[in-house]
């Protein structure tokens, strides 16, 4: 691939990557209300509850996945078509395999909603949910076969444009028929849009590698093999993430209800939206990094200057939704959501103790020694639902969100920085001083959002669209002089007046 085009081919995958969480973020903002309205809080939280159940059984491809994208694209930039083949066809029979544990454990809760702790009322409506869904937990492994092809040709904005369209008219499916039909809308239209997209996947990829065949006798058991090895760390790490963002609602559903599943995602989903957009653009400093440590300029200076970015982005964040979070959630939901209000700084306060997982896992990825983090992420996973299940019985919700708080600040920001100092050689000084600072800022955010009146009691629509984007640059301006140091703050001026020089 030449050079020119290999660089189009990123900038417009990422520009669709970018424009599908855009898409994603806004379409989850606009159905939220509706879905609440028609479906009532408990409904909405055994949707919300049945989401955390299917997307915990990705887990079930140990690692394959990620193993065979990077096998794939090793293949393709080399085109040596057999081990394409060779490749696909292992993929797709390993795939097919690793869906029937995924299967048996999605039936056996199909059977058994109790042990969700669904409500009695809502358990036969979980059996028939859950069954249905059965065919979404199959395709969805089996799907995973192709993704390689896309990766390796480079063209993620297939990919995405895929997403969007799927998002889209899934969204507009449950808008126009939730009323009439409940939640089996929800899941109906989730499995529909799916199959087509995993069908529309299939045809570009063959489109894009046409000579793509399957065949049982182009299985490579040596080839298993060799795609465990890498992907066995990938497991892990993938297990103690989905243990710890899909636990919550499992636990929730136990200690309390269905309807305080419903009052906890505003919340948290709300917080993660926010952090996901952060993570996209933080995303963009992996390649720069990895290149700067194989050509050896990965210096001190430049990991202080990543974790200075992630700062600044996650400042941004913290102090604008502490301002304006609680009064969004009023203006989008109603006064109904209190709950979901209170929630809001403790799990910005969560966030704060993981600013440095982005900047530090990176670095570890650049300096091929991501597998050393594993530890750290399965004990974060096991502690957080413990931790859950203490507070949570004591405190309610409340002891939820502050278990994340407590988890990150022990495994994501003391164990995770002690990891940097003592296997990267980081010094403290490039960690603790930022940390200590967003700490300070966090603070007086939070005390001027709880004694200024910032909103008039009946705030309306036209008054937060006017406020909201003057307290995000004032946070931005604020973050900027406060959490980046002067070297940095030299570079990024000077490279701004030459992107203004170029454009006049």
């Amino acid at each position: 691939m030449q050079r020119a085009g290999m660089k189009r081919q990123l900038i417009g995958s990422s520009f669709y990557r970018v424009l599908e969480n855009l898409i994603n973020v806004a379409t989850a903002l606009l159905l939220t209300p509706i879905l609440l309205a028609a479906l009532g809080t408990s409904q909405y939280g055994l949707w919300l509850l049945l989401l955390s159940v299917i997307f915990i059984f990705p887990v079930f491809d140990f690692g394959f996945a990620t193993a065979i994208q990077r096998a794939m694209a090793q293949a393709i930039e080399r085109q040596d078509a057999c081990s394409i083949q060779r490749l696909f066809s292992t993929g797709m029979l390993l795939f097919a395999g690793l869906a029937v544990p995924a299967l048996l454990c999605t039936f056996l809760l199909a059977a058994n909603p109790a042990w969700l702790g669904v409500e009695p009322d809502f358990r036969a409506l979980a059996t028939f949910a859950l069954l249905i869904l059965l065919i979404k937990v199959v395709t969805d492994m089996i799907a995973n076969a192709m993704h390689g092809i896309y990766s390796g040709h480079l063209r993620f904005d297939l990919d995405a444009k895929i997403s969007i369209v799927q998002t889209i008219l899934r969204s507009v499916l449950m808008v126009v028929f939730v009323t009439e039909f409940g939640l089996m809308t929800l899941v109906f239209a989730t499995l529909g849009t799916d199959l087509l997209a995993h069908i529309a996947r299939f045809v570009l990829g063959y489109r894009l590698q046409p000579d793509l065949r399957c065949s049982w006798q182009l299985v490579s058991w040596r080839a298993i093999k060799e795609l465990y090895v890498f992907g066995r760390h990938v497991f892990l790490l993938d297990a103690s993430r989905i243990i710890r963002t899909n636990s919550e609602p499992l636990l929730i559903s136990h200690l309390l209800n269905l309807s305080a599943v419903s009052f906890y995602a505003v919340a948290d989903r709300l917080v993660r939206q926010a952090e996901m957009l952060t993570r996209s653009v933080l995303g963009s400093l992996q390649p720069f990094l990895i290149r700067k440590q194989h050509s050896g300029m990965l210096t001190e200076q430049i990991a202080a200057h990543s974790i200075q970015l992630s700062l600044f982005f996650h400042g941004v964040l913290l102090l604008s939704g502490l301002v304006c979070g609680p009064i969004f959630i009023e203006l989008w939901l109603g006064q109904g959501f209190g709950q979901s209000q209170q929630l809001l700084p403790v799990l910005f306060l969560a966030v704060l103790f993981k600013v440095y997982t982005i900047p530090l896992s990176q670095l570890f990825i650049a300096h091929a020694c991501h597998h050393k983090l594993v530890p750290l992420h399965l004990i974060g996973a096991v502690l957080q639902v413990g931790f859950m299940l203490l507070l949570g019985s004591l405190f309610g919700l409340m002891g939820i969100a502050w278990a994340a708080v407590v988890i990150n600040a022990l495994v994501f920001t003391a164990g995770l920085c002690v990891q940097a100092n003592r296997i990267l050689q980081l010094p403290w000084t490039a960690m603790l001083p930022g940390l200590l600072s967003l700490s300070v800022l966090f603070t007086l955010a939070f005390l001027l959002s709880m004694h200024l009146p910032l909103w008039r009691p009946e705030a309306s629509w036209l008054e937060f669209l006017v406020k909201a984007p003057v307290i995000v640059i004032t946070a931005a301006l604020v973050c900027y002089y406060s959490l980046i140091r002067a070297p940095l703050r030299g570079r990024l001026q000077a490279s701004l007046q030459e992107l203004i020089s170029k454009q006049r």
